[in-house]
């Protein structure tokens, strides 16, 4: 099984933006998971959309090692957006 495709959406429901991350896989799994940041839910965005390079073609069934290499890589920013985003595809896994 390998991770096919990462999306997020950002959905405005008046009152503050929820964000929503969806994971698919080639055997036609979909996971979802949420990450909402009410400031800046732009950034949380673009954090997945630089973590789905590393997470595209990977085995969603070890996740645990995919979260330690997202952190990783997020070392000198850890909490706040990042961590948000980070989340978000724990939840979506």
């Amino acid at each position: 099984m390998k991770i096919t495709n990462i999306e997020t959406f950002l959905v405005d429901s008046g009152w503050w933006p929820f964000l929503f991350v969806k994971i698919e896989t080639d055997e036609g799994i979909t996971g979802y998971g949420e990450c909402t940041e009410t400031r800046q839910p732009h950034g949380v965005v673009g954090s997945i959309e630089d973590f789905s390079k590393l997470l595209i073609g990977k085995d969603p069934r070890s996740f645990e090692m995919l979260l330690l290499d997202l952190k990783r890589i997020s070392i000198q920013s850890r909490g706040g957006i990042a961590y948000k985003a980070i989340s978000g595809i724990e939840l979506a896994l």
